[in-house]
């Protein structure tokens, strides 16, 4: 995700009350931390929707901040190799 684009949550389910959300934030800023990306949004919205329909919630919002765990580095990236000196047998003798 980049600055200028959307953090888009669509038909997430949520447990209790059961229902689904949706959460629409675009992205004005983003701050990179060593574990953790964190995306700043200005205008975005916020619908909650029981699965029975009698409660709904929907609102707008100034500013918001999601946060996500860095995605795992490639595995060709994050491969250490170590090499040892070949072993001299038998053991020099000092």
């Amino acid at each position: 995700m980049t600055i200028g684009t959307d953090f888009v949550v669509s038909g997430a389910t949520v447990a209790n009350p059961a229902g689904t959300i949706a959460i629409d934030c675009p992205i004005t800023t983003v701050g990179n931390g060593t574990y953790l990306v964190t995306y700043n949004c200005t205008g975005g919205s916020f619908t909650y929707q029981s699965n029975d329909g009698t409660t709904t919630v929907s609102a707008s919002f100034g500013t918001a901040a999601g946060t996500c765990l860095r995605p795992a580095v490639d595995a060709a990236a994050a491969s250490i190799t170590t090499t040892r000196s070949p072993a001299i047998s038998p053991e020099p003798k000092l």
